[in-house]
């Protein structure tokens, strides 16, 4: 008995050959044997090779997929606990090929073209309790094969996924299968789904059924399955849930479908559902929930709802049933006193809601997140009606004092709505927000007054305007997307007591950023986008953002890069598409301690100034766009070259020093005057006598050094005295 060729990733193989016999030798005898007996050749040789190059991924478990195999590989392995052939062009499954498979557990044959399963070939396979027979043509044979299956007795996962199988032959397959637990029949062809479909399969847990043509599904289909958790039937026809009764589901999915609505009977019974998604359907109105539930996730997004309460709506649900259904209204009625207490996310983007009424949400006081994007937002109100009195800055509505707020809210995304204005009891009620997404809206913030009381809030008596929106004060807030909104000008100190980390203003043509406007965000934020904004540099007066990593200046008019940005850590930086000649030599040295990543294609770069690209490629930064990058020479500036190339020749080795040296000395004759200016009118003052100018303005002269990776700075302040 030999033992043949074997190593850490090959399967071991026995043969009946001599003991000094090797490898080779065996492979001269098959290709002798070939030539002598024509006849006997092709198989044994084709699985020789094949089961050579099977990877054995960890003890007992050997994969053969993808080998191209047109049967299973004869001399396994005894022992093997899982197997995978997929994605070969295997057939059949008979005796000889399980014969040495009895400890097999797991056997994957997913996608080969397997069409014939016998009866004495499982009866090998008696400890195996997984089998994925997806894309295969089960439809063929399917009275063979339904017998061979119910020979599985262990049987607890069976996949019959992509099998062209319909309703009938899928009730074949399912007879006498009470050990499965999960069963996969999504993408075949299947159109009803009778009563007595999984009446043999009492104790499946998972069913997925997504992907077939599913139109109608006979009462008491699953309400029998008591241990069913798991159901999946996305991706089918049915136009209405009329009565769920599914009390000991988990999961449902009923996304991808043309649902109108979905009805629960009113009853006291608790339900253990505890995600369900209605997604992409044809909801007009709110879904009638369980009135009990443990209801934690609900997607109803893509969908027509127009509204989040029945109202005056509820009669129309009930003719809407009828003439679905052709039955009267159940005899429990329809209700929607539903209560949510368990709701951790709740997903109504794509819709047609114009309002949110928030006292819909009064009871969700495990609400994390809530998406309302791309609706047709425009106001938000306490109210139910517009009749009610409405809640202003000047006088709050009493009903404001009534409404719990939401205190587990964390995200909320309003992006692609028609807002332009939310009301300051609009933040109040979100305590505890981190992330607020507002991106392509219409909003314009605040400017905010310079004085603020001892405690740092805004003074009491400051005056709203129905048309901003206050981004001070909200000590939670730390992610905030405010991109495409034609935001004009960012105020200073508009982020007050506003601990961000992470900023969008991208796409906000022409935005400007005013003096301090990001002051209070220098120990706090970390990402920052202003792309798109066709910024020229006096339009980003960048503070020292001593936490920011990642910065994204595309897609503006920038002719250098604001100076204080040389202080930040930064990791990540994107300044294509911008007016740039180069990059300033100290802020890339001080970056390449941290720098990663950086894009800056499309830019009007000077060949002979590129020593802070040499400075990159010596730290190590991967340049994504390194290539399509190019630069011009002094002498024409019409001619783009790939800043890759070698410059040397065009460019004389005094050239970017002499240019350095002309800057530096002009930066440096500036300075000696300003400084002898200022000597000059203190010298002739008298002493303790202070410089007076027009509207009583005095100057000082400071050199000092604030920024922790820059220059020294030169600053010229003036301030006002008293009279």
């Amino acid at each position: 008995m030999l033992q043949g060729y074997r190593n850490h990733s090959h399967v071991a193989l026995t043969q009946n050959t001599p003991d000094r016999m090797t490898p080779s030798i065996l492979t001269w005898i098959l290709v002798l044997n070939c030539a002598c007996f024509p006849s006997t050749c092709g198989s044994s040789s084709e699985q020789y090779a094949n089961q050579s190059i099977c990877h054995k991924r960890r003890f007992q478990e050997l994969s053969c997929s993808s080998l191209n195999l047109s049967s299973v590989p004869n001399y396994l392995e005894p022992g093997l606990k899982k197997l995978d052939l997929s994605n070969n062009f295997i057939r059949t499954l008979n005796e000889e090929s399980t014969a040495s498979l009895r400890s097999l557990q797991e056997l994957d044959l997913s996608f080969n073209r397997f069409d014939l399963l016998t009866r004495r070939a499982c009866r090998n396979l008696i400890q195996l309790q997984s089998l994925n027979l997806a894309g295969n043509n089960l439809d063929r044979n399917r009275k063979r094969n339904s017998a061979a299956l119910q020979s599985l007795k262990s049987l607890k996962v069976l996949d019959l996924s992509q099998n062209n199988l319909d309703s009938d032959t899928s009730a074949l397959y399912l007879m006498n299968m009470s050990s499965l637990e999960h069963l996969g029949l999504a993408g075949n062809k299947l159109t009803t789904l009778s009563s007595k479909l999984f009446h043999q399969s009492p104790n499946l847990e998972s069913i997925s059924l997504a992907d077939n043509i599913i139109v109608e599904i006979d009462e008491g289909t699953f309400e029998s399955l008591k241990r069913l958790r798991v159901l999946n039937l996305a991706f089918n026809s049915l136009r209405c849930i009329s009565d769920f009764q599914l009390k000991h589901l988990l999961t449902l999915n009923l996304s991808r479908n043309s649902i109108e609505f979905f009805v629960t009977s009113e009853n006291e019974d608790m339900y253990q559902l505890e995600t369900l998604d209605l997604s992409y359907n044809r909801l007009l109105y709110f879904p009638l929930l369980p009135k009990k539930s443990a209801l934690q996730y609900l997607y109803l997004q893509n969908n027509k709802m127009g509204s989040l309460t029945l109202g005056s709506a509820f009669s129309e649900v009930r003719i809407l049933y009828q003439e679905i259904t052709r039955l009267d209204t159940p005899n429990s009625k329809l209700y929607s006193n539903t209560t949510f207490t368990n709701l951790v996310h709740l997903d109504l983007s794509n819709n047609l809601f114009t309002s949110f009424p928030f006292h819909f949400l009064h009871d969700l006081i495990a609400l994390q997140h809530l998406n309302l994007s791309n609706n047709c937002l425009e106001n938000f109100t306490l109210e139910e009606s517009d009749a009610e009195t409405q809640a202003t800055a000047e006088q709050p509505s009493p009903l404001f004092q009534q409404h719990r707020r939401l205190p587990s809210m964390r995200t909320l995304d309003l992006h692609n709505n028609l807002i332009h204005y939310l009301p300051p009891w609009f933040f109040e009620l979100l305590p505890q927000i981190e992330r607020v997404n507002l991106g392509k809206n219409s909003l314009q913030p605040c400017a905010i007054p310079h004085s603020f009381t001892s405690n740092g809030s805004a003074l009491q008596n400051m005056s709203h305007n129905d048309d901003c929106v206050d981004f001070s004060g909200l000590g939670t807030l730390k992610h905030l997307d405010l991109r495409e909104n034609s935001i004009a000008v960012l105020f200073p100190r508009m982020f007050h007591q506003t601990p961000l980390v992470s900023l969008d203003l991208a796409g906000n043509t022409h935005l400007r950023i005013a003096a301090n406007a990001l002051d209070s965000l220098a120990s706090t934020l970390q990402e920052l986008s202003v792309s798109g904004n066709l910024m020229i540099n006096s339009d980003l007066p960048l503070p020292c953002l001593k936490e920011l990593r990642r910065l994204d200046l595309s897609n503006n008019l920038l002719g250098t890069l604001p100076p204080q940005i040389r202080c930040s850590p930064l990791v990540e930086i994107n300044v294509r598409n911008n007016s740039l000649t180069e990059l300033d030599v100290p802020a890339v040295t001080c970056w390449s301690r941290s720098l990663q990543t950086i894009q800056l294609s499309r830019n009007s770069f000077n060949c002979c100034t590129l020593d802070w690209l040499r400075i990159m490629q010596e730290s190590k930064v991967d340049i994504n766009d390194l290539e399509d990058a190019v630069c011009f020479y002094q002498q024409n500036y019409t001619l783009a070259v790939a800043l890759t190339r070698d410059h040397s020749q065009e460019c004389p080795p005094g050239a970017a020093a002499e240019t350095t040296l002309l800057l530096g000395l002009l930066i440096l004759a500036i300075l000696l005057i300003t400084a002898a200016v200022v000597i000059g009118i203190i010298k002739y003052q008298k002493p303790g006598t202070s410089v007076e100018l027009k509207s009583n303005k005095v100057v000082s002269f400071e050199y000092s050094q604030d920024i922790d990776c820059g220059p020294k700075v030169a600053k010229l302040n003036i301030f006002e005295t008293e009279t």
